[in-house]
């Protein structure tokens, strides 16, 4: 866990507090769990061909774009199973977002979870077009999907021909990967968004 500063928490206000992080952190030291740092490049290998790696992670003060908000402080993930990738995003917006879009090599996957719960603030179009993902599943409650602030990411998913599965309206989406192919279900049987 990369720790904020205060003042980067007294910023996002409907994130929680500095103080309700410090009670994590006492928590977790109670019960002997150590809260290391994630950086590039750490690992969690599940077998020989399948692991999530860490490609990109800022502290919001240091990075290729100076300061950012909070959310620029969000983990760029990709499991790689075999021949599958999946890139996690967690709330990556613009400024990062376009960096990542204009530069990074290692960013195309099959399977990409929309950014920012797909709303306004998010990463600009380069990044989705230098992902290239097939599906997009997108964290997001179905009013919140359907309203003017994620316009853009219907948009998207439509010119790019998304196979895009959206949590408020599909419920539960489960990915399950066998290496070579993967296949998608969701708890609700409403056919994919597009």
């Amino acid at each position: 866990m990369n720790m904020p500063t205060k003042e980067q928490m007294d910023k996002e206000y409907w994130g929680g507090t500095y103080n309700e992080l410090l009670t994590i952190r006492d928590l977790a030291k109670t019960h002997h769990i150590k809260i290391m740092p994630i950086k590039k490049g750490d690992k969690l290998i599940f077998d020989k061909k399948s692991f999530i790696e860490v490609l990109y992670v800022y502290d919001g003060l240091h990075s290729p774009v100076g300061k950012t908000d909070i959310n620029g402080m969000s983990v760029i993930a990709m499991i790689y199973d075999r021949n599958n990738k999946f890139l996690l995003t967690g709330d990556l917006n613009k400024k990062l977002g376009k960096y990542l879009g204009e530069n990074a090599d290692n960013i195309e996957a099959d399977i990409l979870k929309a950014p920012h719960h797909g709303t306004e603030g998010f990463a600009p179009n380069v990044f989705f077009e230098t992902v290239n993902p097939k599906v997009l599943i997108v964290p997001s409650p179905k009013h919140l999907w359907f309203s003017k602030r994620s316009e853009r990411t219907r948009a998207l998913a439509k010119k790019y021909h998304y196979q895009t599965y959206v949590n408020g309206y599909h419920g539960d989406i489960t990915v399950i990967s066998n290496g070579d192919s993967y296949t998608i279900h969701t708890q609700r049987k409403n056919r994919g968004y597009i």
